[in-house]
């Protein structure tokens, strides 16, 4: 509520920023609500959740290797044992 609050002070137009703000909330939790009632059948079965599971897995994986191997964001192992080894020394 404090990042809202600190945008919308810097806004030329405070009220126009409050409307849209308003309107896009109430948009975003209408449209949450009609898609959860919507994929609520799907999502009642286990073959569904096994492939929202699975996906997840191998995004965590993938993500997991790339810091590991330091083509990720920020650095990998190898620079991090680096780092760790000289600033022993």
């Amino acid at each position: 509520m404090l990042l809202i609050a600190s945008v919308g002070a810097q806004q030329s137009s405070v009220a126009g920023f409050l409307v849209g703000a308003v309107s896009a909330s109430v948009l975003w939790f209408s449209l949450l609500a009609w898609g959860g009632a919507a994929l609520a059948p799907w999502l009642s079965r286990p073959l569904a959740w096994r492939a929202i599971d699975g996906t997840i897995g191998v995004m965590m994986a993938a993500i997991a290797l790339q810091l590991a191997s330091g083509t990720g964001l920020g650095p990998g192992l190898k620079e991090l044992s680096a780092v760790t080894e000289n600033s022993s020394e």
